[in-house]
């Protein structure tokens, strides 16, 4: 597969992403339960630690499978369920050094504070999070045989009145949901 470099071809939705994103998100997280779970009933595991390790392990977990899977198949299980792929422009196969850094600081950025590099794909006009930016990647919608989708209007996408108003509400919501976790830790 061939790709320019402004690619042509239809980028993957937000919804579509969001969805394939709890795919991935579920299995790893039955994955770190289990092993976490395993560990702390060994003994190796302080009760008082416990969240600590698990998130840990949780970030460990999904750098290795989301970047084992993108360098195998250019998708996580949940981007190939979903019909989509990550690609770099003129690179038929992601190098394994963007890979990495865009699994694990890129989407630690993506995801602090209160998800913004996630979201930004909703008003960024190539529909790019932070993490896709940090080394110029895009996620791309596929057909149902695994071929990318000609986008038929080749100039960048114009987020809408409604990408807007959802990436204000979201964000608005992540910032509400932090604050209450905060609250709720000091009254402790």
């Amino acid at each position: 597969m061939e790709i320019t470099q402004n690619p042509s071809f239809q980028k993957a939705s937000f919804f579509s992403r969001a969805i394939a994103y709890l795919i991935d998100q579920l299995l790893v997280s039955m994955t770190t339960v289990f092993f976490v779970s395993s560990l702390n009933n060994l003994g190796y595991i302080e009760e008082k630690n416990l969240m600590y390790v698990a998130n840990i392990v949780s970030f460990i977990f999904l750098t290795i499978y989301n970047s084992a899977f993108l360098y195998t198949y250019g998708a996580t299980f949940g981007k190939k369920w979903m019909h989509m792929r990550v690609i770099i422009p003129s690179s038929e196969k992601l190098p394994f050094n963007k890979i990495l850094l865009r699994e694990s600081i890129g989407k630690f950025v993506s995801g602090f504070p209160a998800n913004i590099g996630y979201l930004y794909c909703l008003i960024d006009p190539q529909q790019q999070t932070w993490h896709d930016r940090m080394v110029g990647s895009y996620v791309i919608a596929l057909d149902k045989e695994g071929n990318p989708i000609s986008d038929t209007i080749e100039s960048d996408h114009k987020p809408t009145q409604k990408g807007k108003l959802l990436f204000g509400i979201l964000l608005f919501i992540n910032i509400i949901v932090i604050i209450a976790f905060m609250t709720i830790s000091s009254l402790k």
